[in-house]
Order: structure tokens, then sequence, then C-alpha cells
């Protein structure tokens, strides 16, 4: 081997050596790609690192500068990971407020939000700036959805009825169990069959929702706090499906919720006066 190839394969071997100059060229790059949507400081941050180092050792005769980074991520797009608009509303929100932010999300499930990635950013957003200087709890949250929905502007995204399981699916169960069979009747010793219910058709899951919806319905708005006002706050409370129609099952746990949290303030005041 002449000693020329093997000064060539040593040098093409080195790992390219950044100056001052291109860490500056870098870091001023940063801020761009940054608002562009490129993760340079979350979970993708190095392999998006990786990528951008790849690069430049790969055509070392390219110069580190703004353009050049810039010519790099945008011929490799798919190699970059980037983070989504609604993600990076919901880094910008927690950055202003961390600690609300991290109360609101320990407290996020159980409310039947969509598990959407996306929507999940979106839902977190708009509860932390309805909720700004609020106690943080379920109620709480119950109570900011019904606000929201009743706002021009974006919504809160939950579970497509037809998905949602918790107790949707204990009170729909409820409205499906088989019926006890009735009595039979009989005339003259004989069988009665237009009363007799072991000939009726089973009940089509639709119309055990449909029962299950109106028994909710009727059960929430028949809701009372102990004062014209804890009443008046429960009727304000709706939580809306995807097709931003209220949904009476989850608006009934919400209005429960809330009444639960009346009384408990009403117990507490009794002592503190």
């Amino acid at each position: 081997m002449s000693s020329t190839m093997g000064s060539t394969i040593f040098q093409e071997n080195l790992k390219r050596q950044f100056s001052e100059q291109d860490t500056a060229q870098l870091l001023e790059a940063r801020k761009l790609l940054v608002e562009a949507g490129l993760d340079l400081d979350y979970e993708d941050a190095a392999a998006n690192a990786d990528v951008l180092e790849t690069y430049f050792e790969t055509y070392r005769h390219i110069p580190v500068t703004v353009a050049t980074i810039e010519i790099c991520v945008n011929g490799n797009k798919r190699a970059f990971r980037w983070l989504s608009r609604a993600r990076r509303e919901y880094e910008t929100t927690k950055a202003g407020n961390p600690a609300q932010m991290a109360s609101i999300e320990s407290l996020y499930s159980g409310h039947g939000f969509s598990d959407d990635a996306d929507h999940r950013y979106e839902n977190l957003v708009l509860l932390n700036r309805e909720l700004s200087g609020w106690t943080i709890d379920h109620a709480a949250i119950d109570k900011a959805c019904g606000r929201i929905a009743h706002k021009a502007g974006k919504q809160i995204h939950f579970i497509p009825v037809s998905n949602y399981k918790p107790s949707r699916a204990r009170l729909v169960a409820e409205a499906a169990k088989p019926k006890p069979e009735p009595e039979v009747e009989y005339r003259a010793g004989k069988l009665n069959h237009a009363t007799d219910r072991r000939y009726d058709k089973p009940e089509d899951a639709s119309v055990a929702m449909s029962r299950a919806v109106a028994a909710a319905k009727h059960e929430a708005e028949s809701i009372a706090g102990q004062t014209h006002s804890n009443t008046s706050e429960l009727q304000r409370i709706f939580v809306m499906d995807a097709q931003n129609n209220v949904d009476w099952l989850r608006t009934l746990e919400s209005r429960k919720r809330v009444l639960s949290s009346q009384d408990r303030t009403r117990q507490t005041s009794r002592f503190i006066r």
C-alpha cells in the first residue's frame, strides 16, 4: 500500500473536528430549526444530532454555516424527527407553569379524554389555560371541560362514544341485563300468549344504549345542590363527545363528582366558622 493511499484512508477515518466558528453557526441555526419543529431538546434530540453530524462527516468539504445546515435539513427531512404543532404548543405552555401542568397531567386519566398523542397535548394546553389560578382536582377539571364546551374555538377531545369503556360499560350492561322471567298468566286454564314475555325478542344493544343515555340525562338534569348557586353551577356542567354533542353518561359522572365536592366543601366550612 502506498503512503499516499494510507494517508488518505487515515484522514477519512478521522472524525471531523468542528471549530468554534462551526459551533457558533450550529447554535445560530438551532434557533431556526427549533422554530421549524425539529426536535433538538426532547426524546429524539440525540438522533437528530447524529443525522447532522453524519452529514458533515460525509461531506467534509462543505463548510458548516447556517445556510448549509438548512440545506442538510431540508434535503433530508425524512431522516429527521419532528415535533408536531400540538407538541410544540404544549412544551411552550408547560414551560410557563411546569407545576400546574404536572398537576393536570397527574389527573388526566378517568375523564374519557382521547388517548391520541396530539389530542392529549391539545387537551392539556386547553385545560392549563382554563385552570390557571385554580386548585387542581378531578372536579375542577370537569368544571373546566364544561366551560370550554361553551366557548368558541378549540374543544376538548374525548374518546368516541363507541370506544368509551369505564362507567359507560357498567351502565349499558345494567340496562341490557335480561329481565326476570315474568309469571305466565293463564285464562280459563289456557296459557295467555299475549302476556308471556318468554317469546319477546331480546333488546337490541342500540336500544339498551338509548335507555342508558335517557336515564343518565334524566338523572343529570335532576341533580340539585344545597343552594341555588350550587344547583346553577351543576346545571352548567356538560361533557361533550367527539361530535360536540352532550355526552349524558359522562356529564352525569362529572355532575356527581362536583356535587360530592360541594358537599365536602360545605361540611368543611361548618367547622371553620
